[in-house]
């Protein structure tokens, strides 16, 4: 990317006050800010963590806002899903969204909502459905949670390439795999929420909607409620959720494939390793611009701090593109992410 995300968010905000010349001016500035070097038809031409979106007739390279918070589509660089609030985007199907999203009705529609259990319960939206266990009886999941109607299970969330896929049997369903306990997901916590654990026939399980969890200020995994502390804490199993005993900071984390990013606040990055293959993370990303210093990922616009160099930096692995005055450098550690060598902006 050629500009830090904190100039293109000041430009949004000053877009919308001054006359109407000085807006026009802004909003100029603010395309050259968004769009990659040149027009784009689709989001397929665009740099990784960005969308081709029709801005006043004009199609280019945006940050991708889907589920930022929403009222109304001027909200939105596309559109606002009114109910329950968050903006969305078009989608052939569910490799153009975010994980946590599935793909309905041409629009991202998000799967990752605590539907229908008490005052965190939200509404899964028009075209999703909550699917409540205490309700339904339904065995798949102990957290209620929203998913949709599919033909194929490219209708549902795509995790990151490596990780057992759901499935669709005209619902979209969550992986349930105990044997790696990472693609057994009970529940629909979206990455950022705090995670909820409980106490399982398998030991402790959390309720993240991708299994994965971190706490992003020490960016360590930190440790699981043990089967013992669950025996003698929750002797009924499946009872209810807690958060973890070991670590108040613990936080759910999505993985992600580059074509559909993160959601809104989070940068994918392909940090995490399954055997000699990289994972992309969907990290929290500050201001810095590549190359500025930085302390952990947070401090960087596109969620990547260089541990070594102590400067920010970019996975640019499968789109290439770097600032001016930056190359996209192999790692040289003979990992892949998407088939494609690891590679950062150096």
């Amino acid at each position: 990317m050629r500009n830090s995300n904190a100039a293109f968010v000041a430009l949004i905000l000053a877009a919308a006050c001054g006359t109407d010349s000085e807006r026009d001016d802004l909003r100029t500035e603010l395309k050259a800010l968004a769009r990659s070097d040149a027009p784009c038809t689709t989001s397929a031409e665009c740099p990784s963590g960005t969308r081709c979106e029709d801005v006043n007739g004009e199609r280019f390279c945006a940050q991708s806002d889907i589920g930022k918070p929403c009222a109304s589509s001027s909200d939105c660089n596309a559109t606002c899903m009114t109910d329950p609030g968050y903006c969305t985007s078009s989608c052939t199907d569910a490799r153009d969204c975010p994980n946590g999203f599935g793909c309905s009705g041409g629009v991202c529609v998000k799967v990752a909502i605590y539907c229908g259990q008490g005052l965190d319960g939200e509404s899964c939206g028009p075209a999703a459905m909550c699917n409540d266990p205490d309700i339904y009886g339904d065995s798949e999941v102990w957290f209620a949670s929203c998913t949709i109607p599919c033909t194929s299970y490219l209708d549902c969330p795509q995790r990151a390439q490596g990780l057992m896929a759901w499935t669709c049997d005209g619902v979209c369903r969550r992986p349930q795999s105990t044997s790696a306990m990472e693609n057994f997901l009970i529940g629909p916590l979206a990455g950022g929420r705090p995670v909820e654990w409980v106490c399982s026939d398998y030991g402790a399980v959390n309720g993240c909607g991708d299994g994965m969890h971190m706490n992003f200020e020490t960016f360590a995994i930190p440790p699981a409620p043990t089967s013992n502390w669950c025996a003698l804490t929750y002797p009924d199993t499946w009872v209810t959720s807690f958060p973890n005993p070991n670590d108040p900071g613990d936080t759910c984390m999505d993985s992600c494939r580059h074509q559909g990013g993160c959601s809104f606040g989070f940068t994918c990055s392909g940090i995490g390793n399954i055997g000699s293959s990289r994972v992309g993370l969907c990290l929290p990303h500050g201001t810095g611009d590549v190359g500025s210093p930085c302390i952990r990922d947070a401090d960087c616009a596109m969620g990547y701090c260089h541990v070594t160099t102590g400067k920010c930096t970019r996975d640019c692995s499968i789109d290439g593109v770097c600032p001016k005055g930056f190359t996209c450098t192999d790692a040289g550690d003979n990992t892949y992410i998407e088939g494609k060598p690891f590679r950062r902006c150096l």
